[in-house]
């Protein structure tokens, strides 16, 4: 294996090396002195019909604007060269023109963009897979988007309720930790959840608090299933979960909702922002809270539970461009979560604090070259309540993480692109649960991606990356990808390498659980790794896309607990026990079946192995489908109707183990299917009311507990918008 690895990098290098050029000389930019307009109108190429509130971007610069209620839009003070302009719509194709501003003897350019209807919006922009501007199309790994108006349609009200309805192959379970996410047989500390490309810091599990994102202001969620530490480092042997939030794009906007369902169930939130010629501001606000519920009152012994709680937050968001080329962005996140279990006779209760500040440039040297330079620190303190001592606070921890960026991004041609990155990443956990109380590790990171397009029907794509660790040393992450385009027809086929280091909580922990049993970390783990190998066919036309992709990934020097007896007293130590092998595939379909109805379904499996026992990886739900049906009707250019079906089935958790007389035992979990149902009236461009069903056949488990859902729930919502 070692020697596949360095034949690897070095053919690796090779293929990078082979196909670096030189970037191009600046153009010229001669031909007019002085400053050039664009007028433009977006209009819909069946019917003529002008587009209001189309997004109109110049590739290349900070520079944008909206296109206003006759679809017609101005961008001013343009230098004569030559530029991009991309537009966006929802509902429509994304649609990029050329245009050469340096040949023009006019002082103001006329531009018109007829814009095609798409069910599916495949040459859409995304950035998590190739970590810069991609088309949908076009990203070396299958990515999976999820827009804000789906979110909406489909009655969301928390990101970890729109990946779970909406992603087949993500599942959730809740504990008294929270909520633990599981993505193509893997757990929380294998998927990666970034907010606009920044780690989040996480609680005493490893996991994060879903909670904190706030889903009224998500553009969108992009979802890239597979190992991705090439470019992304540790914790990326899963996948990538990459939400990004809105910007402003009107000179004035405001946005609202509330949300109201059974069990006291609360969600408000609220946003403001403008956008200016050289300034853009933003201002977020959201609360939620519930009452809880507990499915086991006949067992008193027994908890199922959902507990009370309630939670604030609040998002500052400041962007300043003093010109076309140079932006400097400040974002801010205050979070407050307490939850109170009224059941418990022990007079305290926990509560959570975060805090992020995110600094972040651009920097267009030319359409061409573009540099992205950030600093981003997030942290999560966890306290408990004394309830009978003036509800003093009292700490359990706190998880931080430092993170800087610098990011070069050039294209030197249209079909060859080149990013290479460094990255300090700083990690600090402070408890008493810990040795000395406080401990830390440092990665200095340093990555190159290379897409090539070396002939019409191909595309190609590769990624290196070197991770030094202050306590593992060196590690290299390579990654390659194909990808052959002959329309309707995409095929990938690709490799990349795993890598996770240890947590400071599987190294360093020493905590005492409440007298039940001990916690112990071990200073001699491993590093885990994988080899992911994957390949997808994707059928793509303008109103249906149908992929189907399949993978194997092969982890290696797996950590987990082991429980050892020492004098009656049981401890869990922190081990290298075990290499395994998950083995999946995915189906997935969009189609328009009729005009103005969608389907839109995923199948997933997958197979596991603990290659030292032969068991299935403890846990493991084999099988997850997701269904929806969606039909919209417009009545009037003031009235809309959405009415959307919903459906997750999942095939119940998954453990294998060998009884006293040596015989392989199995337990699982009951499988199941829970159905939504929400109808969306918009209404006047400003309101949209819904209302809906969750648990729409009433479906609960009290024996094996496979969900955690209380029965049927109908809740609503009102959302103002204006801009």
């Amino acid at each position: 294996m070692m020697f596949f690895k360095k034949a690897f990098v070095f053919v690796l290098f090779g293929f990078i090396s082979a196909t670096e050029l030189h970037a191009s000389a600046t153009e010229d930019s001669k031909g007019l002195g002085n400053s050039v307009q664009v007028f433009g109108k977006v209009v819909s190429k069946k019917s003529q019909e002008p587009l209001a509130g189309a997004t109109v971007t110049l590739v290349g610069t900070t520079r944008g604007t909206i296109s206003d209620e006759n679809g017609e839009f101005l961008l001013k003070n343009l230098n004569p060269q030559k530029y991009t302009l991309r537009v966006t719509y929802i509902g429509y194709k994304t649609t990029q023109k050329q245009i050469d501003l340096s040949k023009s003897q006019k002082d103001i350019q006329t531009i018109e963009f007829a814009l095609q209807k798409a069910a599916f919006d495949m040459d859409a922009i995304v950035v998590t897979a190739s970590l810069g501007e991609n088309m949908l199309k076009n990203t070396p790994q299958l990515t999976e988007v999820l827009s804000g108006k789906v979110l909406q349609t489909t009655g969301a009200i928390t990101v970890q309720d729109a990946l779970e309805q909406n992603v087949p192959g993500i599942e959730f379970s809740e504990d008294s930790h929270g909520s633990n996410i599981q993505m193509q047989g893997l757990g929380t500390k294998y998927i990666l959840i970034l907010i606009d490309g920044e780690r989040m810091s996480q609680k005493d599990r490893d996991n994060i608090d879903f909670e904190r994102l706030n889903v009224g202001q998500i553009e969108r969620i992009e979802v890239t299933k597979g190992a991705a530490s090439s470019i992304y480092g540790s914790n990326a042997i899963g996948g990538v979960i990459n939400i990004i939030t809105k910007k402003p794009k009107h000179a004035f906007e405001a946005n609202g909702f509330y949300r109201r369902s059974a069990y006291n169930e609360q969600a408000i939130n609220g946003y403001v922002a403008t956008k200016q010629d050289h300034f853009s501001a933003s201002l977020g606000a959201d609360h939620k809270k519930s009452d809880g519920y507990d499915l086991t009152l006949e067992e008193p012994n027994t908890s199922k539970t959902q507990e009370k709680f309630e939670d604030y937050s609040i998002t500052p968001f400041f962007s300043f461009r003093p010109s076309d080329q140079f932006e400097l962005n400040l974002k801010g996140n205050y979070f407050v979560h307490e939850r109170f279990d009224e059941l418990s006779t022990i007079p305290t209760h926990p509560k959570d604090y975060s805090f992020t500040l995110n600094a972040n440039a651009n920097y267009y040297l030319s359409p061409k070259q573009h540099f992205w330079i950030s600093w981003n620190t997030d942290q999560y303190e966890q306290y408990h309540i004394e309830e009978r001592k003036n509800n003093n606070e009292n700490l359990e921890g706190i998880h931080r993480f430092n993170n800087a960026k610098l990011i070069s991004h050039t294209h030197l041609s249209l079909d060859h692109s080149f990013k290479v990155g460094l990255e300090y990443l700083n990690e600090r956990l402070t408890s008493d649960r810990v040795a000395e109380g406080k401990k830390t590790t440092t990665s200095w990171i340093g990555f190159i991606y290379n897409e090539y397009k070396p002939f019409t029907s191909l595309r190609t794509s590769a990624a290196l990356q070197v991770n030094q660790h202050s306590t593992f040393g060196m590690h290299v992450s390579p990654s390659l990808s194909l990808l052959y385009q002959v329309l309707p027809l995409n095929i990938r086929l690709g490799y990349s390498n795993g890598y996770r280091a240890p947590t400071l909580k599987e190294l360093y922990f020493e905590w005492d659980h409440f007298s039940m049993f001990f916690i112990k970390g071990n200073t001699d783990l491993k590093p885990e790794t994988s080899h992911y190998f994957y390949s997808s066919v994707e059928y793509i036309t303008s109103s249906m896309n149908l992929s189907a992709s399949v993978y194997l990934n092969r982890l290696n020097n797996m950590i987990t607990t082991v429980t050892s007896l020492n004098n009656g007293q049981q401890t869990e130590n922190y081990q290298n026990v075990a290499d395994a092998r998950l083995i999946g595939f995915n189906l997935q379909i969009k189609r328009e079946l009729i005009k103005r109805l969608t389907l839109i379904g995923g199948y997933s499996y997958v197979h596991s192995e603990d290659l030292n026992t032969g068991f299935q990886i403890p846990g493991i739900i084999t099988q997850s489908a997701r269904l929806r049906l969606e039909y919209g009707q417009r009545f009037s250019k003031d009235f809309d109707l959405i009415l959307a079906l919903q459906g997750k089935y999942s095939s119940g958790k998954l453990y294998e183990s060998k009884n006293e007389e040596g015989n392989v035992e199995q337990e699982k979990y009951k499988p199941y299917w829970n159905w939504r149902f929400i109808s969306t009236l918009y209404l006047y461009k400003y309101f949209n009311l819904a209302l809906g069903v969750d648990n729409l056949f009433d479906y609960t488990d009290t024996d094996d507990f496979s969900t955690l859902s209380p029965g049927r729930r109908f809740f609503s919502t009102i959302r103002y918008s204006f801009n």
